[in-house]
């Protein structure tokens, strides 16, 4: 397509869209003028007290309701943000080398962080071993 067919398809989608804002703005002023009228045609003299402190209950047991689910939503996304964070932890964080707290006759075992200490009786004949966590 040339140059004068860009410009004639602009021209027509400005004219189609001119047209949709005209009838989208007759759409919003006629939603308007009828939420307007519907306000006029409420009457709060023939509610009676019992409907009112009916409907302000009813609000109350809702809002009591929605806390409710969603502390038990942010409950479940702090414990699963947790347990993403625990695995994490263990993945990631045990597989550096182990700090230098532990003493001489300790040595690592396996990718974590669990040193074993030769036991005082016997270690080398039995093979028991005191393990001590990260």
């Amino acid at each position: 397509m040339g140059t004068l067919g860009c410009i004639n398809d602009m021209l027509q989608r400005d004219k189609e869209n001119r047209e949709l804002r005209k009838r989208n703005r007759e759409r919003l002023t006629d939603t308007y003028h009828r939420l307007l009228d519907s306000e006029k045609n409420t009457d709060l003299s023939q509610m009676t007290i019992e409907k009112m402190e009916d409907i302000r209950r009813k609000t109350l047991e809702k809002e009591e309701l929605d806390k409710a689910a969603n502390f038990k939503a942010m409950l479940y996304l702090a414990l699963g943000m947790a347990l993403i964070f625990l695995l994490v932890w263990l993945l990631v964080g045990c597989s550096g080398k182990p700090s230098g707290a532990t003493s001489a006759a300790a040595r690592p075992v396996g990718r974590c962080r669990m040193w074993c200490l030769p036991s005082a009786v016997s270690s080398a004949a039995a093979g028991v071993r005191v393990w001590i966590g990260p």
